[in-house]
């Protein structure tokens, strides 16, 4: 859940993923 929890905050440009959240 690291990389969706990242994706939420913002912190990191959306990158491909099965959780990705955009």
């Amino acid at each position: 859940m690291g990389c969706a929890a990242v994706a939420r905050l913002g912190d990191e440009p959306p990158h491909p993923g099965p959780l990705q959240t955009g």
